[in-house]
């Protein structure tokens, strides 16, 4: 529903091989789209007013509070107008007003940025939110992959011994723009390009060639251009 609102979002079109201005979709609709968005942050900050003044709240996010409220004190804090407002519009999808739930207990938690928090003696499983600091690429001196509570650990060792100059190596997947392509066959520009998927998109307008050691056969495709690809007929 908000697709394309943003006069500036721009995604990379894989079917011509240029950004492109983010459309809306058939069923686009601000209001709708403020509406669904507003209902839920409406409900958690009535939660976060109703708790008593000595409570702690370390983090919110849209959809959840890190906070030391005991269960009584939510209980009371779930009975405003807005949670049960919402709880109504749950009752009608779900058939339960059930609107909250309690996601881990720890008996501290190291708070360091929106959606960034680590626990510290969770019982069970740690409370843990890690945006900007992924970790799948990690394994343990066993080669297997962190569990959630070595990832625990490292976030908290990390964020303890950090410096201003300290980056975080991460490891991504290829996006659809620096994904190599093979030059294979000719259309109307003289070129078109096949992917590792199989496709075969239409080369755009703007593409610049890259070719390695003068061999066609292992062309890579990272921009697009209609003069290049002329050059290369000639």
């Amino acid at each position: 529903m908000a697709q394309g609102l943003k006069d500036k979002s721009r995604v990379f079109d894989t079917r011509i091989g240029s950004t492109t201005q983010l459309e809306r979709s058939i069923i686009t609709d601000a209001y709708a789209a403020a509406y669904v968005t507003g209902l839920v942050r409406a409900t958690t900050s009535e939660i976060l007013s109703l708790l008593p003044d000595d409570v702690l709240v370390g983090n919110t996010i849209t959809d959840g509070v890190c906070t030391t409220a005991t269960d009584e004190q939510v209980a009371k804090a779930i009975q405003g107008p807005q949670c049960q407002f919402f709880a109504g519009l749950r009752e009608m999808i779900t058939g339960s007003k059930h609107i909250i739930e309690k996601k881990g207990v720890s008996k501290g938690m190291v708070f360091m940025r929106t959606r960034m928090h680590a626990s510290i003696e969770p019982e069970g499983k740690p409370i843990l939110a890690k945006v900007n600091m992924p970790m799948g690429h990690l394994s343990n001196e066993e080669g297997d992959a962190l569990s959630d509570e070595d990832k625990n650990t490292t976030l908290i060792e990390t964020f303890v011994a950090r410096e201003w100059d300290k980056e975080w190596q991460t490891r991504s997947l290829k996006t659809a723009r620096k994904s190599p392509c093979n030059l294979t066959s000719g259309n109307s520009y003289g070129v078109c390009a096949m992917c590792p998927t199989r496709g075969m998109p239409p080369v755009g307008l703007s593409v610049i060639l890259l070719i390695h050691e003068y061999d066609q056969a292992t062309m890579e495709v990272t921009k697009c251009g209609k003069s290049t690809i002329r050059r290369l007929n000639d």
